[in-house]
């Protein structure tokens, strides 16, 4: 008894301290503006998750060294500023809403990236419709232990430097000079290097679904839109036999009925 009352006055004295100190760890932060938030995050993305769409270019790049690299630094481009868009818009709406939306991003993310990685598959949209019309049964037999080892490291990670950090609005115009300066200067990197679009073109489907968080995202609103317009039910057109006498005289103004239409009632 006398042992219980101590760890009872153990976690009395002590756990406030830790909570406290759990407390002060994370307010005590660097404060960053989510314009700065912005540009940190798509670069952090376009950095960690996408090892496997870099690594799909590289292997099917048969050109010359600097064709390959020009090739590899569109893709990273093109990712970054895809990000810093959509962040941006996010950012315009609230900057409260940043943080959040980062964090759920680099936890799908981390999933998306050990299913890539481990099962080499494409987030493309018949790939999304197998997710969501797969049993709990098939599901339970896709878990392993180093998936939380993904979400640990590639989703936990972020998620808790995010916590940590502590972000400052950003106006909301300063927010769009920036997503219209990160838009100018990529079609001008895409300007310059028209030459690559060719080979991206061609792999434009394989490379679609390999890029974060925009596969799953996008492709799952394509396969959501597709199963309302096959759901949706075409209502069928009135009845356009000729009817006398008309439902509304004053759009047909003889009395009489023209010949073709005599017998022949509503």
């Amino acid at each position: 008894m006398r042992k219980l009352k101590n760890v009872f006055a153990y976690h009395r004295r002590f756990m406030p301290r830790q909570a406290g100190a759990m407390r002060a760890w994370f307010q005590g932060g660097p404060s960053i503006s989510g314009l700065k938030l912005v540009g940190a995050a798509s670069f952090m993305n376009a950095a960690i998750y996408h090892a496997p769409l870099l690594s799909f270019a590289s292997e099917r790049l048969s050109g010359g060294l600097l064709d390959n690299l020009v090739v590899l630094s569109t893709l990273f481009m093109l990712v970054s500023v895809m990000t810093t868009i959509g962040l941006t818009l996010i950012g315009l709406v609230s900057s409260r809403l940043l943080k959040p939306v980062c964090m759920l991003a680099a936890c799908l993310n981390a999933l998306a990236l050990y299913f890539i990685k481990t099962y080499g598959v494409l987030l493309d949209k018949s790939m999304i419709g197998n997710v969501l019309n797969t049993h709990y049964q098939e599901a339970s037999a896709l878990w392993h232990p180093t998936l939380f080892l993904y979400l640990l490291a590639f989703g936990g990670g972020p998620c808790l430097v995010l916590a940590w950090v502590r972000i400052r609005p950003s106006r909301r115009l300063r927010l769009a000079g920036f997503a219209v300066v990160t838009t100018v200067a990529g079609a001008i990197w895409l300007y310059a290097t028209a030459g690559s679009w060719l080979w991206i073109d061609k792999h434009a489907k394989s490379l679609g679904g390999l890029i974060l968080p925009w596969s799953y995202t996008i492709n799952l609103a394509r396969y959501q839109a597709s199963q309302w317009a096959t759901e949706r039910k075409a209502s069928p057109l009135p009845d356009a036999s000729p009817r006398w006498p008309p439902k509304f005289p004053h759009v047909w103004p003889p009395q009489t009925p023209p010949p073709e239409l005599i017998g022949h009632r509503g």
